[in-house]
């Protein structure tokens, strides 16, 4: 069982493959204080991708995705819903190798969400 490090950063790595395979160019950000994990040349457009993997498989056969963020500080965790007017896209990437890259602007939840179910179309 990997770790939710670990499981974060097989998740970029499957984004940074999937993406460069679709003919994509793919930058990394240099600090990690930006409300993105990588930008993306899609056909000169720059856009700005949230990468998310989960480990978590529902009875349903679908993956429950966190998409909030936690933010632990000293004192207690800060939480904020996911905000899509902040990122272009949102790379999800499961344990079993799916992955999905699906434009913000058709996410309308802020904590959590299921794939494939209504984004089934999106899947690579």
């Amino acid at each position: 069982m990997n770790t939710t490090v670990t499981q974060g950063s097989i998740g970029m790595s499957a984004a940074i493959y999937k993406l460069t395979e679709l003919g994509y160019r793919v930058a990394i950000p240099l600090v990690d204080n930006q409300e993105y994990d990588l930008i993306v040349d899609i056909d000169g457009d720059l856009a700005k991708v949230e990468v998310k993997s989960t480990s978590v498989k529902q009875s349903s056969g679908s993956w429950s995705v966190q998409i909030k963020k936690v933010r632990p500080n000293r004192t207690e965790n800060t939480i904020t819903g996911f905000n899509n007017n902040l990122v272009d896209y949102l790379f999800v990437y499961t344990t079993e190798g799916d992955c999905f890259f699906i434009p913000s602007e058709d996410i309308d939840t802020k904590c959590q969400l299921s794939v494939p179910g209504k984004y089934e179309h999106y899947r690579l």
